[in-house]
Parts: C-alpha cells; structure tokens; sequence
C-alpha cells in the first residue's frame, strides 16, 4: 500500500460528502449509484485514518516536550 499524504486525504474528507451530495443521480446508471454508495462508506473509514494520524502526531510531539 502507497503511503497518502496528509494534505490529500484532509481534502478528501472535506470535499468528498459536498461532492456526492450534489451529483445528479439518474435511476438508470447504476455504476454511478454504486460508485456514490461505495464512496459514502469510504468517508467514515478515511476519518478513521486522519484521527489516527492526528493522535500519533500528537502523542509523538508530547513524547519530545
């Protein structure tokens, strides 16, 4: 797995929900349902991700105070 840096997946969890929110979704095109769903499940597990990497750089920088 390539490393992702911080700066994009912030961008990602802010920009992500606006854009699906605002994409005409027709009944028909069933790969762009699927695609708008599957991404709206990936939201909550990149929040995860940046938490994770905001509490490790918290408790790095603790550790050298």
């Amino acid at each position: 797995m390539r490393p992702v840096p911080n700066d994009i997946v912030s961008t990602l969890i802010r920009c992500l929900p606006q854009i699906l929110e605002n994409v005409q979704i027709d009944s028909g095109n069933t790969r762009l349902i699927n695609a708008v769903r599957l991404t709206k499940r990936i939201i909550p597990r990149l929040k995860k991700i940046e938490n994770e990497k905001n509490f490790r750089k918290l408790s790095q920088n603790k550790g050298q105070k």
